[in-house]
């Protein structure tokens, strides 16, 4: 089983059996990831949230995975920055080293101004989160 398969079944549980199925991949993982994402900041749920941002910041950091950061970046990260309305909620989850790494997609997306916008509201929050996430503590290293 491959070391991302491994690490997403120890993270989330609620899908073991897809998880199991040789033909998931993850894309499909970052499909069905994302909506409970943005679902666990509305019930502001940071155990979730620190699962799932830890472990899409664990995929960017693959670099010799391009199938890996580039799921994180196009299926996860590119799409939270569309939720404009829970931005506030979002920023303090979202490391420095990703917006350098997400800056274009960002811009891509929403256009240059909003996509600033989002970037400064992520370096100036007030506290944040991202140090938190299993990658920051060095808790999904060991999954």
């Amino acid at each position: 089983m491959s070391s991302w398969k491994r690490k997403a079944l120890a993270l989330f549980p609620e899908f073991d059996k897809s998880l199991r199925d040789k033909r998931y991949n993850i894309y499909q993982l970052y499909f069905d990831l994302f909506p409970l994402t943005l679902e666990a900041h509305r019930a502001e749920d940071d155990g979730f949230l620190r699962r799932a941002y830890g472990f899409a910041e664990w995929c960017m950091a693959q670099k010799a995975a391009e199938e890996l950061w580039n799921s994180a970046g196009t299926c996860f990260y590119e799409n939270l920055a569309v939720e404009s309305e829970l931005w506030h909620s979002i920023a303090p989850w979202v490391s420095p080293s990703i917006v350098a790494n997400v800056r274009d997609l960002w811009r891509w997306r929403l256009g240059q101004d909003k996509s600033l916008k989002f970037e400064r509201l992520i370096e100036h929050h007030e506290k944040p989160r991202h140090q938190e996430t299993v990658f920051a503590t060095g808790a999904i290293l060991s999954l």
